[in-house]
Order: structure tokens, then C-alpha cells, then sequence
């Protein structure tokens, strides 16, 4: 099966279904002994070539077990595994300038020590890249020291012979080496103030950069290196990188032949923005004026997470209506704490926040909510507890729910207008209009129900789907409309403590030829989302797409080929996968469970195949147009059928089949492509069928394609399409080909301008009429309707001349 820009179209569909059973990819031909091309379906131009070698020798270290990854921050796409004992030296082609790449180990030698993964982009489309990894002996001495010293408050000193105010510097750096040529040669963390590495004896171009963004390594066209190249003390041993961060260094005995130092500072605009630590202003206003509330007197803290906390600073803001304190830290905790208020007025006792990053300045402004005694506190939202709620929906039961007690958790209200607010005690009205509000339980012993989970799908059934349970992820709302909650706001939690669901999967994966355990295989165990669950078998894989994977739903399937996943959920629908990255594998399609119960069991086999076991297996997909025999653009997709309808697929309808068949595959058909090749499971049975073509053709019949269980088997797929207008003979468009035609042809031939492609009269002929009338393709003639009525007279069999 040969790449073809089929391929290219559906790769995006095809790597994320995790190797369905969809395509059986190819494999380029070795390049050389020793090293292995294969191809990573994209549309790019680059190439990489990976090895892994040790330092000092250059010669390949085995027992490497590598894979390499498109876009890791992203979609993930794989390779699938390879080990460098069998292939020491590996390349792919076909790969984007656009995108991230990234080489993971998941195996190495002891003896070696090696990242544990590592990035890298192309340049250019077109690029050629060679990525030469050198392992590091373990015994290997690390000789190779760097110092680091900090110049963030360097400042000439008063006799102006030295830098003052410097201090060592402790944090990670980066190290970039480079051999002389400029090629990369490897690269180490160097970890907090121990700047050691190992390489070997030679000349070398090293680029540092501090872990810490926030800072910089001082280099050679800086102003405080020039100025510090002057000073008559320190000039003769400092020595500053080049403006692009690169220094000349060379390695004898396992040492640098000179001592290097490099000065690090926090970079000047950081400086500035720190200058004064983090910064808040705390004021208390009334909710509906905006204006200071006075009388209210507050304490500042830190250390909240304490019986008493640090109390930073107090004040009456009465004295102080707006608060600065300045000189804080970042990512520590503070808190606002009301000492004493008027009355009249509802404050929230406590305000916490922290800093995320030094420098940030917080505006915390508290709203003071007047309790206005002529109003009735408003705000009705109820939380129940579901942790022993007990649901069949098969009964329509339900018990074992509770309405907590306010004691129990702290109800906050936020608002765009007016800030937030503690309602728990629901001793507020709130003006007509729109909030959100959150609840916070302290001890954190309670979460919110899952609203994909069992307990809520249970009670929807029950309830129907209107039935509202709030997303874990979603805000919660409010609204007040003439002075009052509207509908009933509910939150539903329930313990971390809960009782476990107990359903189970018995789970085998083997090989489908065999029978026996398919070693080394991946499995997933994945939760549909409620809206995918009734369309689970049409959408196929697709279906999984934001479904949840359970603790024990995902991982490598072991020596014996069975797995037993517990804990799963009844009343809820799962996709069942099992696949390998190996491209050589070809992949079930998801099965699908369901547990009516809990407590119940269920068993699942899943097999996989290789691909010289399923190489027979493929059927060959031709779409042609009727009339000009050339292949048009079209989409069609492959279904499989289910066992239980398979005996009788061809009685089954499009719509038919797509309410009940497994969605194989997507894909294209284009005159450049041609006949398209696709590797399917056997012993199946598939519809192809059209998804969408031209508004000029008449529909086309799903084509039913059965594989039994035996390999080399091959199957072909002849779809015709035929224009709605066309039908050889049919000079007049009206279905039949009759003396009408010939006429017609006659006509236009000798009078053009009246029954012409643009005639005048009503029945002239049409631009379809013409290439209907046309038997020998060369143009309507006189002869093409002799042929015509010849066909008429069964003087000739085929209206084709």
C-alpha cells in the first residue's frame, strides 16, 4: 500500500483514534544497515535522525527504549516504541516546521545516565536534523565546575576597584555544549549551586541560561560588565560570555583548563517591578454607594494556617479608610480580618489572597452589605448531600439524600458589581439581577457530585434530562427577579469518604490469529459522556472524546493478557479499547458495556492483529463518474456491522446502517488519489458507504464487504456515480432515450439559433443534452444520431460507439 494524498487528508483522524482499525501504515525502505526510516504521516518536509551513543566512545549504547512524539504539550501523537539494540540509528521523514517534537526515553541502561525526555523544533521547512544523544558513563567523574555569583545589587564599590553587594548564586542553570563547529554536542541541568558535568577532553562552546526566567546571565556588551572590565581588582580573572551568550572552553584530564565564573542578575525590568516586594490596598465600602464605611476596625495577617496567625498591621477605617502595606511576599497567604463593625452592616470576617509573583500589586476591596430591616433576606439556594443516596432507575427509587445544615458549610456570593460576599447565614437581600456563588466546606470533607456519574445520570432518568445538577468545572448561578431567588438553586456533594461502586471488567486482549495473550498492548477503560452514550456505536472511537478514565481504566496489558478493572460504575455506558503504538498493529474498534447493576461482572476479549497476519486484508476503493470514467471528489466512510445484523446487511439502508454500525473510518476519494487502499480487521463485516459528493449525481448503494477469519484476503469496492442529467442517448433530458432524441439532435444541428444550446425555442437542446447525445466523444454530429436510431432499430447493441 503506497502513501497517496488520502493519507495526508485523514491522518489527523486516524492518529486520534489511537490506531483503530483503520489504516495499516507503511514503512519506507532501510536506508542502511543499522538504521530504520519509517514514515510519520504528515505533510511536512523535515527529517530526523536519532541515536544515542556513549560520550566518550561515539559508538551506539543498547538496551535504549525510545519513542518519539508530535506536539507532547498538545494532541500527542506517537511513533510507538523502538529499542536502539535493534535499531541504533533512527529516522522519520515527513515531518512540520510547525509543531513540537519530543524523543522520551522509557527504558535505559543503569549504567548510563540519560535524559528523561528532550524537545526540539526544525528551523526550516525541508530541514534535515541529526540528533546525536550521548549517555554519561556513571563512574564517569564529573570534573567539568562551574561558579555562579549573583549581581542583582552589584554596585562599584567606594574606591571603585571591585564589585560590591554580590552574592553567591543558587538556583538551577541550563548548560548548552557545543562542539567547535557550532554542531550541538549535549546539554545538563546544572542544579542548585553545584554547577558540575561530565565531558570529555576537547574544545567546547557553552551557552548557560538560569532556570529562572526572571533572570539573565550577564554578558560582554552589558554595561555592567564594561564597567566591571575597569575596575583594577577583579579585571584580570573576570571573563563575561559574548553578546550571544557563548563562551569558549576547553577540557583537559576531565577538567576545565581555567576556572569560569558566570554573574547572574535579575534582569533590570524585573528589578523595577519588584523594587518594593508586593504591594495591597485594602479598603471597606458600602455595596450599594461604594463610599468607605468607618467605625470598622481591622486586623492584617499572615501565617492563616495557624491557631492565631502573624498579625502584620491594625487599623480603624475611621483613621484609615484605604490601607497600604508594601514589603510582601509572593505566594504566601494574607488575610483581612474584621476585628469589630457598626451595625447596620454585614462584613465577611475573613478575606484571604496571596501573591502569585513578587512585584504584583492586590486593589482588596471589601464590601460592607447594609442590612436593611423593611427587606426579607433573599437569597434561597439549598445544598444536598447525596454521599448515601441509593437510585435504581429501573424502580424510579430514591433515597437516602439529606438537606444540610448551614453549620456545615460557607456559602459565598460573587458579583461583577459589588465584589463577593459571605451569605452563608442568608441574612442579605440582594438587589434584582444576576450572581454566581460557590460553596466551601472546611474541612474539605465533601465534594461536588460528579454530574456525569452514576447518582446523576440515575436521577435523570428518573427526573428527565431538564433535571439540573451543576458541572464540577461550570459556575454556579443565581438569579433574584422582583426581589426573590428564581427556581430552586441546588448544589449536590457528597463525601470523599463515599462508598465505592463495584462493577467490574474482566478484560482479555489476544492475538487475533493465535488465541494467545497479545503482549505488551495498552487498554482503556473509558466513561462516555452522557450525550455520546446513544450514539456510542456510530461514532465509534470518537465517542471517548471527553469521557472520563477510571483509577484503574488505563495501562499496559500484562504477560498473561488479562486485566480486571473493579471499581466501574452501573447505569453508565463504557468504551472498551485495546491498541498498540507498534504501527505494525492493526487495532480493534472500541466495545461497548454497560452494567445494569452494582456489583455486576462483565467480560470483554479484544483482539489484535499483526500486520503480515492481516496483510490480505484490505479492500480497494474505486469511485468512478459515469460518464467521464475519471474519479470525482467524494467523502465516504466504513462501517462495521454488528454480528447480529450481519447475515442480512445487504436488506439494510443507509439510515439503518448508520443507527446500528461501528464508524470504521473516514476518507476521501480524489482523481489524483485514485483507487484507495485501506486495511480492515477480519472475520467483520463492513458497509462502505458515500458520505457526501457533488449535487450533480444521483446516490449510490452501500457496497457490503465481508472478511472471514482466514488471512489474505482481498476485496474490491466499484461505486459509480452517475450524473442526475446523464444517460447516454438522452438528447432531451426526459429519462428515455427514444425518436424524441434523435430529433431533437437533428434540430440543433440544422437550426442552431432555435434549438441551439442557447436557442430560442422552449425544448431547445441543453449543455447535459449534449453530452448525453454525444455516443463516440467527439463532439455532437449527424452521426451521433444515426447511432442513436440504429440502437432504436437493434441494429447495434450499445449506444457507445
Amino acid at each position: 500500500m503506497k502513501p497517496n494524498k488520502f493519507f495526508a487528508a485523514v491522518t489527523a483522524i486516524m492518529l486520534a483514534a489511537a490506531n483503530s482499525a483503520i489504516f495499516t501504515p507503511t514503512f519506507c525502505a532501510t536506508a542502511e544497515e543499522g538504521t530504520s526510516v519509517d514514515m510519520f504521516w504528515g505533510s511536512g518536509e523535515c527529517t530526523v535522525t536519532i541515536s544515542v551513543v556513549d560520550i566518550d566512545t561515539g559508538k551506539n549504547i543498547e538496551g535504549v527504549e525510545l519513542w518519539f512524539e508530535q506536539n507532547p504539550h498538545g494532541t500527542g501523537l506517537g511513533s510507538g516504541p523502538w529499542n536502539t539494540s535493534d535499531e541504533p540509528v533512527k529516522t522519520f521523514e515527513g515531518l512540520d516546521e510547525n509543531y513540537l517534537y519530543a524523543i522520551h526515553f522509557s527504558d535505559t541502561p543503569e549504567e548510563y545516565d540519560l535524559p528523561s525526555e528532550m524537545d526540539f523544533r526544525f528551523d526550516n521547512e525541508g530541514e534535515n536534523k541529526e540528533i546525536v544523544i550521548r549517555g554519561v558513563p556513571k563512574n564517569a567523574k564529573r570534573g567539568v565546575r562551574f561558579f555562579a555569583d549573583n549581581w542583582t545589587n552589584a554596585v562599584p564599590s567606594e574606591d571603585g576597584r571591585y564589585m560590591a553587594g554580590t552574592k553567591e548564586y543558587n538556583d538551577f542553570l541550563y548548560a548548552y555544549v557545543y562542539d567547535e563547529d557550532g554542531k550541538r554536542f549535549t546539554s545538563k541541568s546544572l542544579g542548585w549551586g553545584v554547577y558540575d558535568m561530565y565531558l570529555p577532553d576537547g574544545k567546547y562552546k557553552i551557552k548557560v541560561v538560569p532556570s529562572d526566567s526572571d533572570y539573565e546571565v550577564i554578558t560582554e556588551d552589558l554595561d555592567i560588565a564594561k564597567t566591571a572590565m575597569d575596575m583594577e581588582f577583579i579585571k584580570d580573572y573576570l571573563e563575561f560570555p559574548d553578546k550571544d551568550g557563548f563562551m569558549n572552553i576547553e577540557v583537559v584530564g576531565g577538567k576545565l583548563t581555567k576556572e569560569i565564573t558566570y554573574y547572574i542578575r535579575m534582569k533590570p525590568e524585573v528589578v523595577e517591578y519588584t523594587k518594593d516586594g508586593c504591594k495591597v490596598n485594602v479598603s471597606i465600602v458600602d455595596m450599594y454607594t461604594n463610599k468607605p464605611v468607618e467605625g470598622v476596625k481591622v486586623k492584617f495577617i499572615t501565617d492563616i494556617f495557624t491557631a492565631k496567625g502573624k498579625k502584620i498591621d491594625e487599623w480603624d477605617t475611621t483613621d484609615e479608610p484605604v490601607k497600604h502595606i508594601k514589603d510582601l511576599a509572593a505566594l504566601q497567604w494574607y488575610s483581612v480580618e474584621i476585628v469589630d463593625m457598626p451595625e447596620g452592616y454585614h462584613i465577611d470576617k475573613s478575606t484571604s489572597f496571596n501573591f502569585s509573583k513578587l512585584g504584583d500589586t492586590k486593589d482588596i476591596v471589601i464590601r460592607a452589605v447594609p442590612i436593611e430591616k423593611d427587606k426579607k433576606p433573599n437569597i434561597d439556594i439549598t445544598v444536598y448531600d447525596w454521599t448515601d443516596l441509593v437510585v435504581d432507575p429501573a424502580d424510579g427509587t430514591y433515597e437516602g439524600y439529606r438537606v444540610m445544615d448551614q453549620s456545615e458549610y460557607t456559602l459565598q456570593v460573587y458579583t461583577d458589581e459589588y465584589g463577593s460576599f459571605d451569605a452563608t447565614a442568608r441574612d442579605i437581600h440582594l438587589p434584582d439581577g444576576k450572581y454566581s456563588y460557590q460553596v466551601f466546606f472546611g474541612k474539605n470533607d465533601y465534594m461536588q457530585v460528579d454530574e456525569q456519574g452514576y447518582k446523576a445520570r440515575a436521577v435523570r432518568k428518573i427526573f428527565g434530562k431538564d433535571f439540573v445538577i451543576p458541572k464540577e468545572d461550570e459556575a454556579l448561578s443565581l438569579e433574584i427577579k422582583d426581589g426573590v431567588t428564581v427556581g430552586q438553586p441546588c448544589l449536590f456533594v457528597e463525601s470523599w469518604n463515599k462508598s465505592k461502586t463495584n462493577c467490574t471488567l474482566d478484560l482479555k486482549v489476544i492475538d487475533g490469529v493465535t488465541g494467545k495473550p497479545f503482549n505488551g498492548a495498552e487498554y482503556r477503560v473509558v466513561r462516555l459522556t452522557e450525550e455520546n452514550e446513544e450514539k456510542a456505536e456510530e461514532l465509534g472511537i470518537e465517542a471517548t472524546n471527553g469521557g472520563l478514565i477510571p483509577a484503574e481504566g488505563y495501562g499496559v496489558v500484562p504477560e498473561s493478557g488479562t486485566v480486571t478493572v473493579n471499581g466501574l460504575e452501573p447505569y453508565v455506558k463504557y468504551a472498551v479499547i485495546a491498541n498498540s503504538e507498534n504501527m505494525s498493529i492493526i487495532n480493534p474498534a472500541p466495545r461497548f458495556i454497560t452494567f445494569d447493576k452494582d456489583g455486576d461482572k462483565k467480560e470483554v476479549t479484544m483482539k489484535l492483529y499483526h500486520v503480515s497476519e492481516t496483510e490480505g486484508c484490505f479492500v480497494k476503493i474505486s469511485v468512478l463518474d459515469a460518464e467521464t470514467g475519471k474519479t470525482p471528489y467524494t467523502e465516504f466512510k466504513i462501517m462495521r456491522i454488528p454480528e447480529e445484523y450481519a447475515a442480512n446487511a445487504e436488506a439494510l439502508d443507509i439510515s439503518e446502517i448508520e443507527n446500528i454500525g461501528v464508524k470504521c473510518l473516514e476518507g476521501e476519494t480524489t482523481a489524483e488519489a485514485g483507487t484507495i487502499e485501506v486495511n480492515l480487521e477480519p472475520n467483520a463485516t463492513y458497509a462502505v458507504m458515500l458520505a457526501d459528493f457533488a449535487e450533480i449525481y444521483n446516490g449510490a448503494s452501500p457496497v457490503i464487504v465481508r472478511f472471514d477469519d482466514s488471512v489474505l484476503q482481498q476485496k474490491e469496492v466499484n461505486i459509480t456515480l452517475t450524473p442526475f442529467y446523464y444517460m447516454k442517448g438522452d438528447a432531451n433530458c426526459d429519462g428515455q432515450v427514444d425518436m424524441s432524441d434523435v430529433v431533437l439532435i437533428m434540430q440543433s444541428l440544422a437550426n442552431p439559433d432555435k434549438y441551439g444550446e442557447n436557442g430560442t425555442a422552449e425544448l431547445h437542446i441543453t449543455e447535459y443534452g449534449k453530452k448525453n447525445g454525444d455516443t463516440d466523444g467527439d463532439g455532437l454530429t449527424v452521426g451521433d444520431a444515426q447511432h442513436i436510431q440504429l440502437y432504436l432499430l437493434n441494429k447495434v447493441d450499445s449506444l457507445s460507439q
